[in-house]
């Protein structure tokens, strides 16, 4: 579950960088796929071949805060999870658990709906980022290769973090 969890924050390319409040709006309700992580934290990199494709639905809420709805493979089974996370002072997501403090604090979402996410997990004192890129469609282009590539590289993340995340099929029939 640890695999799944830490993919949580990755929650949701290059255009112009905006603040998550203005870009959560263009996606709300759409289903992404995740198609690649990347990152510094020990947990994610300790896990990251065994990650695998996830769903993520994000939903922009009237009281500003943001539903997210996520079906992660895990040791076979599909996982559901449905997070909220809250919008603070600064035009970022927070979300608070167990597991840490996620903070949503980029998004970048592209004519073609790519959408490029860094969220800040923090817990017990340690920091760490983890960046994602999800689509409307399952598959990988080029471009999107390249997309996930130049913005890890500008967030001062090693290239070599970069996982392409196989699909798994048992869940992304229904979200």
């Amino acid at each position: 579950m640890k695999v799944g969890l830490v993919a949580l924050g990755l929650a949701l390319l290059c255009t112009a960088s905006a603040s998550p409040v203005d870009n959560v709006k263009k996606i709300s309700g759409i289903p992404l796929y995740s198609l690649a992580v990347a990152g510094n934290c020990t947990c994610m990199m300790k896990h990251k071949d065994d990650m695998k494709m996830m769903k993520v639905t994000l939903t922009a809420l009237d009281d500003k805060s943001v539903d997210m709805e996520l079906s992660i493979p895990f040791k076979g089974n599909c996982n559901k999870f449905h997070l909220n996370f809250k919008e603070n002072e600064n035009g970022h997501y927070i979300h608070e658990c167990a597991w840490g403090t996620k903070t949503i604090d980029d998004m970048v979402v592209n004519e073609a709906g790519w959408v490029l996410v860094r969220a800040i997990k923090e817990k017990d004192g340690q920091r760490c980022i983890m960046l994602g890129l999800h689509a409307p469609e399952r598959e990988m282009t080029p471009e999107m290769q390249q997309g996930i590539k130049d913005y890890v590289v500008a967030q001062g993340i090693p290239e070599d973090s970069i996982k392409i995340l196989p699909e798994e099929v048992s869940c992304m029939e229904n979200h």
